[in-house]
């Protein structure tokens, strides 16, 4: 039988495998060739100490100019070994999975000894960095791959058909070696993600990812989800909660996080997913410690009533990701968040009640943001502290400062806001941009609000992930590296 070998690279989370390769599984048995996995991503973790993979970290992360010569070799012979064991006559493909920009320059690095090592193999590469630049390229990464002839097939956006067409030799469907990707109408005709097989034990998470939806209901400023899909689609509830079911008695896993942008995009389908799960565990004791997590938006109270957050405590739901972005309601709403401050307290309050912690997702130094602003945070998480200690604001993501991506609604607003664009370093977000219309918010005066804002999270009591990777990517930051 034919074969396509998929190869996860750095950096992803080690606590789960990836979601690619238990969705194109089955498009790959569908066209007639046996998919292996190759995580080369949790591979090199088990192998390296401590130290290398935090040097690893910050290379992908562009944090550092340049990886350790003896590191560099140690993971190019490592690669090399690993794919002489799995590549044979029958693998036909190597398909490379660029999760996203951090993914980029250890997927050239990979790239270049594949194809010095094994010149006759089609490499393909696909995910979201494909559709990165940094390090100064004049095209995203997936049209530089193609110019360079490195690869014989990128796939731009969704995966799926593009992956079934090109392995029947079908090449001209959209989104292969092209940027004219079209989004796939109905999730619904897609097949269930397949996990079987897959060595468990080499994850720290215990839990599987499932997709429920892509796109988003809001257009926010700083946000480009909309030139990856331009409409929110949503799966059936019924077929969400059967995927759980299969992959449960498949793997036993029984946490499960969705890769949505926002899992109650919906709020018909959502409640109807927790009404369901509820009912499948009531029928199958078997099923009753089933947990879910994911991505979720904050709404007006009528569109989340208190039933919906009870329904979701049945149904399992432990912890939710949600993009508050700012304190300030002003911000908010120019970013397009559409949700007030007692709309905050409100979901607050009912995520109290049922025990469901939430992470949050903040934003320092968007483009209007005043020295009021700034204080009204502060005052804020004096306010909410209390909730970060019943373990409700579970976790604070401060991440780096405010930057600007090409092709958001905010870059088409830089003359309104009186941004000068300033200097593009290697990063395809820009971070160097300053206000002639809010001047005092420089560069240096976002960095500095961003290290205030840790120092006093921190004295409070909230708990915040990443610190080391990111204080590091701020001190890059500042030094103009970024």
């Amino acid at each position: 039988m034919k074969k396509i070998l998929f190869i996860s690279v750095p950096e992803l989370d080690i606590s789960f495998p990836p979601a690619a390769v238990a969705v194109l599984k089955p498009i790959a048995l569908s066209a007639g060739y046996q998919m292996d996995l190759f995580d080369f991503n949790i591979d090199l973790h088990s192998k390296l100490s401590n130290n290398e993979w935090q040097d690893l970290i910050s290379y992908c992360e562009l944090v550092a100019d340049k990886m350790p010569v003896p590191l560099l070799n140690k993971i190019q012979n490592s690669f090399i070994k690993s794919l002489d064991r799995l590549v044979d006559d029958n693998t036909e493909y190597l398909a490379f999975s660029v999760f996203s920009i951090y993914s980029i320059r250890i997927t050239k690095i990979l790239l270049d000894l594949t194809r010095l090592v094994y010149p006759s193999k089609k490499l393909i590469c696909g995910g979201n960095g494909l559709s990165s630049k940094i390090d100064g390229m004049p095209k995203d990464f997936g049209l530089t791959l193609l110019d360079s002839n490195v690869v014989n097939y990128c796939i731009f956006g969704e995966g799926e058909l593009a992956l079934a067409s090109l392995l029947r030799g079908e090449i001209d469907h959209p989104g292969i070696n092209s940027t004219n990707q079209k989004q796939i109408s109905n999730l619904d005709d897609l097949p269930f993600a397949d996990y079987e097989g897959i060595d468990m034990s080499q994850y720290s998470g215990n839990k599987l990812l499932i997709t429920g939806s892509r796109g988003c209901v809001r257009n926010c400023s700083f946000c480009d989800i909309s030139k990856i899909w331009d409409k929110f689609r949503y799966r059936s509830a019924n077929l969400l909660v059967e995927e759980i079911k299969k992959n449960f008695y498949a793997t036993g896993i029984t946490a499960f996080e969705f890769t949505d942008s926002l899992i109650n995009g919906s709020t018909k389908n959502f409640r109807r997913f927790n009404e369901l799960l509820i009912l499948a565990k009531e029928q199958d004791p078997n099923l009753a410690s089933i947990t879910y997590s994911g991505q979720f938006i904050c709404k007006q109270k009528n569109n989340m009533e208190p039933e919906v957050y009870e329904l979701m405590h049945r149904a399992g739901c432990r912890q939710i990701t949600v993009g508050i972005e700012s304190f300030s309601e002003k911000i908010r709403f120019h970013m397009g968040k559409k949700f007030s401050d007692s709309d905050i307290e409100y979901h607050l309050e009912q995520c109290a009640r049922w025990g469901i912690q939430n992470v949050w997702l903040m934003i320092v130094g968007y483009p209007t943001e005043t020295t009021e602003d700034h204080q009204l945070t502060i005052d804020r998480l004096t306010e909410f502290k209390n909730y970060a200690k019943m373990n409700i604001i579970a976790y604070l993501r401060w991440g780096l400062t405010m930057h600007i991506y090409d092709d958001t609604p905010i870059s088409a607003m830089l003359d309104e806001l009186g941004i000068d664009a300033g200097i593009q370093n290697i990063s395809d977000g820009l971070y160097s941009w300053s206000s002639d219309k809010n001047p005092m918010l420089t560069l240096d005066e976002r960095i500095r609000r961003r290290l205030e804002l840790h120092e006093i999270s921190h004295a409070l009591g909230y708990k915040m992930p990443n610190v080391r990777s990111e204080l590091l990517s701020i001190k890059a930051l500042a030094q103009g590296k970024l």
